[in-house]
């Protein structure tokens, strides 16, 4: 330990780097835990709509056995209609053989009223077979001996289907309520993931500022720039209470100021946690972006102010920022230098680094990813390629919805809003995102957008010009 610096100095900067690894922590775990809670109550709330599906559909072949095919054989007495008779019946038994199969799991345990419908509509299936043997043999309908029990089970049949129906329903409805509380339980935990960072780094900032001075109080230029530091942070933590984003901006910005304070005094250690602190305050401010701007697309209350965007900027800084959360890769760029298009710049940020995020996350280590830009008529296209396992034919809307998480991916971490919220607010500003196979065997996801004149160059020339660069992406 260098002499000059006193002990306490140390020590205070011990515990800055405790505050900065709970914020780490505050930051990520705490949205995690609450789209982990949303996961499940949809996962039940899915499970019941497709159970009582399932219910309705064994009803409907039970029911149709007795109501539709024993019917037109009684009338008919041929050996098609008896064909159809035992085809109906075939497929009744196998509806009810699923069912059974589906009952008795986590969302719905196998109740006594699964049990009773089962054995009734078994029951009414056999008696069906019994009362075509009747037929078959020349008697009359009217004459069936069994009519009694024949109707007993049809009836019973009828009233157990209701019952379990009334509670599947109940049980569904209220998952659907937990669903809903889930979601606005997540929503808070981003809010208290933010103020919990808001605090820890003003915290930060002060243990730091306090550190800075002891340790370069002989240069006045320096204590004046840790001076409008912490001005800058207590504006910002001013502004905190009112507005949602501004948490985050003030922890960015914290960390990145801590971050070139630290190098230049060559306390490694520190810029590397202040580092971390950076990334992991972009990628909290991303989430919370894309929240917000999801539910106000529910809320139809998303204001875009579209502009000519250059499109390879915004390129470069989504490569940039992926790098620094994803780790370094081999990225080929290549198209039009000056394209540009009509966008709302934030948005459009947002749905490049969504597609090149997606294309670093799905894709295997050091594989390398391009990225193409095209004009298609009076459209600019963005074309993001991976070498990851691709999208199925039958998957390329499923991706695109909304918590949704393929089987092949579901290892790698997510909550499944991105691709939802990027072609959403692509479609908001006049274009699309669309997902087709790549020449590789991975997925290439297109992005296009209205074309907009690219700005004039030094003399009035245009700016389009020709690119095409590869090389590996660092943060």
């Amino acid at each position: 330990m260098p002499q000059h610096i006193p002990d306490r100095l140390w020590r205070v900067r011990f515990v800055a780097l405790g505050i900065g690894a709970v914020i780490v922590m505050a930051v990520v775990a705490l949205p995690w835990y609450g789209m982990h809670g949303v996961e499940q109550e949809s996962r039940t709330s899915t499970a019941l709509t497709a159970y009582l599906g399932q219910l309705d559909h064994a009803a409907r072949a039970v029911a149709g056995v007795g109501s539709v095919a024993l019917r037109e054989y009684e009338q008919e007495r041929t050996p098609d209609a008896r064909e159809r008779l035992h085809e109906a019946r075939a497929e009744a038994r196998t509806t009810l053989t699923a069912l059974e199969r589906s009952a008795g799991g986590p969302h719905f345990p196998f109740s006594d009223a699964e049990a009773r419908y089962l054995a009734a509509a078994r029951a009414f299936l056999g008696l069906t077979e019994d009362r075509e043997g009747w037929i078959a043999a020349g008697h009359t309908p009217a004459a069936y001996p069994r009519t009694r029990d024949y109707l007993g089970a049809q009836t019973e049949t009828l009233q157990t289907h209701a019952e379990i129906t009334r509670a599947v329903t109940g049980d569904a409805v209220a998952a659907s309520a937990r669903e809903a509380d889930a979601i606005t339980r997540a929503r808070g935990f981003v809010i208290v993931s933010a103020a919990i960072a808001l605090a820890g780094f003003a915290a930060f900032g002060w243990i730091e500022m306090r550190a800075g001075r002891r340790d370069l109080a002989a240069t006045q230029a320096r204590a004046t720039y840790l001076e409008q530091v912490a001005e800058s942070r207590a504006d910002l933590v001013n502004l905190a209470s009112h507005e949602l984003r501004n948490p985050l901006t003030v922890m960015t910005l914290t960390a990145e100021a801590l971050q070139r304070s630290a190098a230049r005094r060559g306390d490694e250690q520190l810029a590397s946690l202040a580092g971390s602190g950076v990334t992991a305050a972009r990628r909290a401010e991303a989430l919370v972006a894309e929240l917000l701007d999801l539910s106000r697309l529910d809320a139809d209350r998303l204001d875009l102010t579209l502009q000519p965007v250059p499109v390879h900027t915004a390129i470069e800084d989504a490569l940039r920022l992926t790098a620094e959360t994803r780790g370094a890769r081999p990225v080929r760029v290549s198209g039009d230098a000056g394209l540009a298009v009509t966008a709302d710049p934030g948005r459009f940020g947002i749905i490049v680094r969504n597609l090149v995020d997606n294309a670093f996350k799905y894709s295997p280590d050091g594989s390398p990813v391009t990225v193409t830009t095209s004009i298609r008529g009076n459209t600019a296209v963005v074309a993001v390629e991976d070498q990851g396992p691709g999208v199925r034919p039958g998957d390329a809307e499923r991706v695109f919805s909304r918590f949704e998480r393929l089987a092949p991916t579901k290892h790698i971490g997510g909550i499944g809003i991105g691709l939802h919220l990027s072609r959403e607010l692509a479609r908001r500003m006049g274009g699309d995102v669309q997902v087709r196979a790549s020449e590789s065997g991975g997925g290439c996801f297109e992005l296009s957008l209205p074309l907009a004149a690219p700005p004039a160059g030094p003399r009035g020339s245009d700016a389009r010009q020709p690119i095409q660069t590869s090389g590996t992406v660092t943060a």
